[in-house]
């Protein structure tokens, strides 16, 4: 195989074991993000709860500051003290009640009047006003005081009833000593609120009546907003980025940053990520589950439960904040897998320009050595003593003028030797003709001396024969 191919598919699986590792340092990054994504969101839950936990028991111990005034406390003795010398309090009660609620809306009569322009009543109306001024709205839609009987004393503004002792409030605020109520509409005020209702007892320890102040839910929308604002630069969560809905025991909708009716049931989809919560019994405070309206993808839901704080120990709210997963990982994942690509391709480029470094000057060295191979001394290579690379050309280089002068030696040799060998082929050639006419004169002579015995021999025969005939 050839070096370029070997070194491209080294680098080919360097890539690919680097795309591995993104793959799976993406996922973890996702991973990590929601869980990041996930803590922030508890961060801000929590601080929102709490926030709204605390502002209500904040309130409660404004009211609890209010009922231990000494205008309050001499009132209700007053007060208390009178009723006790009615000889049938239960009918002078129902008798005034009857009076109260019978009257057209909006009206009086002289003994209404009278409670509400005693000095306490005016108190408890410049205390409404104060609150109303210093926040836009009423903080409390109505404040007012009964006595130990359960009939109205002071009010800031006309209550439906004037008898009090017959409803779950008052009977549980005198048992309890604080009973926050679910949020409702309070008639008399005309609010949604939820009412703080507290037992006032006199000097001795004694139960001396109830105060109840309907606490506008006006309020937790404004800690639940200026909450998410002020939490942006900490917890980087912006308010479009999520959905905030508070929700009572009956999963009806106590606020919602979206548009929503007080008291109405939640959508579909949260109620089924709040029955998929419950029963997850994991420990969790979150969830994944479908979105809640169409088109949504999967979504983050966390659940975050009032617990109260100190002496108010909540009335069974749940905050939910819910977001889309992918739109804030989305971005974040496109980031880090673009990086990725970014990197690949980095990693194709200087591979590849490494491969061609390598490579290309030995793939010329090969051809030079080709060339050589075919008797072309002249060539030459990148030769660099910088590189191992470029010392190899350099060697290469060498060698190569090493062989030229070598060849050029032996051009020369060879021509000296041609010359000797010619000189001795031409003395070669002398020899073997002078060996030549040696040879043949040597024949001749043999042959001369050869044909004169056979002469002889024809003379004496010829001798011989005269001789007989003689």
């Amino acid at each position: 195989m050839k070096i370029y191919k070997r070194l491209s598919l080294g680098f080919l699986s360097v890539i690919l074991l680097l795309s591995l590792v993104g793959i799976l340092l993406l996922n973890s990054a996702r991973k990590n993000l929601r869980q990041e994504l996930t803590h922030n969101y508890t961060l801000l839950g929590v601080s929102l709860m709490d926030k709204v936990d605390m502002a209500i028991h904040s309130r409660i111990e404004e009211i609890i500051i209010h009922a231990r005034e000494g205008r309050v406390q001499e009132e209700l003795r007053l007060s208390n003290e009178a009723f006790s010398k009615i000889k049938n309090i239960e009918e002078y009660i129902n008798k005034r009640d009857t009076e109260w609620g019978s009257l057209p809306k909006g009206t009086t009569n002289p003994f209404i009047n009278k409670i509400a322009s005693n000095n306490l009543s005016v108190g408890l109306r410049d205390i409404v006003e104060f609150y109303k001024g210093e926040y836009g709205y009423p903080i409390f839609g109505e404040i007012f005081i009964t006595n130990r009987y359960g009939a109205n004393i002071a009010q800031s503004g006309q209550t439906s009833d004037y008898r009090q002792d017959d409803e779950e409030w008052w009977q549980l605020a005198k048992r309890d000593g604080l009973y926050v109520s679910n949020l409702s509409h309070d008639d008399s005020s005309n609010i949604d609120s939820i009412a703080i209702c507290v037992r006032i007892d006199n000097e001795k320890g004694e139960f001396a009546g109830v105060i109840k102040a309907p606490l506008n839910i006006k309020e937790t929308e404004f800690i639940i907003g200026e909450t998410i604002r002020r939490s942006a630069s900490l917890t980087g969560i912006k308010g479009g980025e999520i959905e905030v809905n508070l929700i009572n025991k009956r999963e009806e909708a106590v606020y919602s940053s979206r548009e929503y009716k007080i008291f109405e049931e939640v959508s579909q989809g949260l109620r089924s990520a709040i029955r998929k919560w419950k029963e997850a019994k994991d420990g969790r405070n979150y969830i994944l589950a479908p979105g809640d309206k169409e088109g949504e993808g999967e979504e983050l839901y966390l659940f975050v439960e009032s617990k109260g704080y100190l002496s108010y120990q909540g009335i069974g709210w749940t905050l939910i904040l819910e977001t889309e997963t992918d739109r804030i990982l989305s971005p974040i994942g496109t980031l880090l897998l673009l990086m990725l690509v970014v990197g690949l391709m980095a990693s194709l480029f200087i591979g590849g320009y490494i491969s061609h470094s390598v490579s290309g000057p030995i793939v010329k060295l090969s051809q030079a050595m080709n060339e050589v191979g075919r008797g072309n001394l002249d060539v030459t290579v990148y030769a660099d003593d910088n590189d191992e690379i470029g010392r190899l050309g350099l060697f290469f280089n060498r060698m190569v003028h090493d062989l030229k002068v070598l060849k050029e030696e032996n051009k020369i040799k060879r021509g000296a030797l041609e010359a000797s060998d010619k000189m001795l082929r031409d003395k070669v050639d002398e020899l073997k003709s002078f060996a030549k006419l040696t040879v043949d004169r040597e024949i001749k002579m043999i042959e001369i001396k050869n044909r004169v015995e056979e002469l002889e021999k024809e003379l004496d025969k010829y001798k011989k024969i005269t001789s007989e005939d003689s």
